[in-house]
């Protein structure tokens, strides 16, 4: 395979594509700035958007990198601002390890032996079985916990599994809305956005059980069908307002480079701001079996029992 990789500086250009929209700090110009020239008849559907968003990012098979993930005012997790996220993936299994950042120590793109005493959480996936990997919590299988993999719980938990398109949307995503939109009380509005240079279509959402709410979303199909701005509102205030940089690779593969939410109460004061962006990121390439084993951790000796193969290979590499 084609080694499709996007570098740091093609995070920092693709930033461009969004203008002032992935700087503003506040929410309501975001709105007013997407929306003005929004208001040409269309005929395509929702299910053909989320059709065409579903094909660009299932042409992500595999991948390895380094994320960047900040968050700035009130948290529950009680976790560091600044974090990192080393993660390798295949259709069938996944490493995860997310360790604290200071933001000006050199991030490595090849990941040394871990200060366990700094790791934050620790995952591997393979096949249904799910393994957390904790020094500070001993079980008889060592540092490791295993559970089945639950859908529910773990595939689009980025601290368990972290995949690019999570940056790609919200938690219940486009997606999800198609699938239930049959039973909510109102149409989905899609409008053509007035864009010489790109076809991007305006997604609104009505909630007729709360009046008011609004669920809006810009989908750019000149960028296989990516979501380039999300924003839930109440009676003209946000809720919340997300912007996503969408880049491509030098093959011509679009894919979520770089993810802002800003939240906010219900009097209108900012709670909230998260940050997602790639520091490195490798694309169907070819994983060594090592990167998607137990040895992707260097885990010492009494990490692991016997009963468990440390070097186990992947069951695939794309």
């Amino acid at each position: 395979m084609i080694n499709q990789r996007v570098a740091a500086t093609v995070v920092t250009l693709c930033l461009s594509t969004l203008g002032a929209l992935a700087q503003t700090p506040t929410a309501t110009p975001l709105r007013q700035a997407v929306s003005r020239d929004v208001g040409r008849s269309t005929t395509i559907t929702l299910a053909q958007i989320v059709s065409r968003q579903r094909e660009t990012l299932q042409k992500i098979r595999s991948a390895r990198g380094v994320a960047v993930w900040r968050e700035e005012g009130s948290t529950t997790s009680g976790a560091p601002p600044l974090r990192l996220i080393y993660f390798a993936y295949s259709t069938t299994s996944s490493v995860n390890l997310i360790t604290a950042w200071d933001g000006k120590s050199l991030i490595r793109r090849e990941r040394e032996k871990p200060d366990w005493n700094r790791v934050l959480a620790a995952y591997f996936i393979q096949g249904e079985q799910v393994y957390a990997i904790n020094p500070r919590e001993k079980t008889r299988r060592g540092w490791l916990t295993q559970t089945p993999y639950n859908p529910a719980v773990h595939e689009r938990n980025p601290i368990v599994g972290f995949r690019i398109e999570q940056l790609a949307d919200e938690p219940v995503s486009l997606a999800d809305l198609w699938a239930t939109h049959d039973q909510m009380a109102g149409e989905a509005k899609i409008e053509r956005v007035a864009d010489k240079s790109e076809e991007k279509y305006a997604i609104t959402f009505i909630n007729a059980q709360k009046p008011g709410e609004q669920l809006y979303y810009v989908v750019n199909a000149t960028k296989g069908y990516l979501n380039e701005f999300i924003a839930r509102y109440s009676n003209g205030r946000p809720l919340f307002v997300t912007t996503i940089a969408v880049g491509n690779t030098a093959s011509g593969l679009w894919l979520p480079a770089r993810r802002v939410k800003w939240e906010y109460g219900a009097d209108g004061r900012l709670l909230r701001r998260s940050e997602w962006y790639f520091h490195t990121l490798d694309i169907n390439v070819p994983l060594a079996p090592f990167e998607l084993s137990f040895s992707y951790f260097h885990l010492p000796p009494e990490a692991v029992t016997r009963t468990i193969q440390t070097n186990a290979p992947a069951k695939e590499n794309p």
